[in-house]
């Protein structure tokens, strides 16, 4: 099962938390896809910064996407959150790295 969030937009900001294991945690950075569903990126989100990053020795993060506020009346909308490898990096991820935003 993916993981879901669900957020109103009179919150503004969404964070999705990210948490990692393994023996060595050293310090890392990773990047993310926000993914339109039927909400639309500019109109209803923005992914300001495609980056989280986890401090050494830290087992968890959460990456953040604003979520706007307009003054249309509209039932639930979703886009998703996704992690993106980088393959330079000692990175992989075990379980389903999609998350369901609403």
């Amino acid at each position: 099962m993916k993981d879901q969030i669900n957020v109103q937009e009179i919150e503004e900001m969404v964070s999705v938390p990210i948490t990692r294991t393994g023996v060595e945690l050293r310090g890392i950075c990773v990047n993310f896809t926000a993914t339109i569903g039927s909400a639309t990126e500019g109109t209803d989100f923005v992914v300001e910064n495609n980056t989280c990053c986890f401090e050494e020795d830290a087992g968890c993060t959460s990456c953040k996407i604003r979520i706007l506020l307009d003054d249309i009346r509209e039932g639930p909308e979703t886009f998703y959150f996704s992690i993106v490898l980088d393959p330079e990096e000692d990175v992989c991820i075990c379980k389903d790295n999609l998350t369901i935003i609403t």
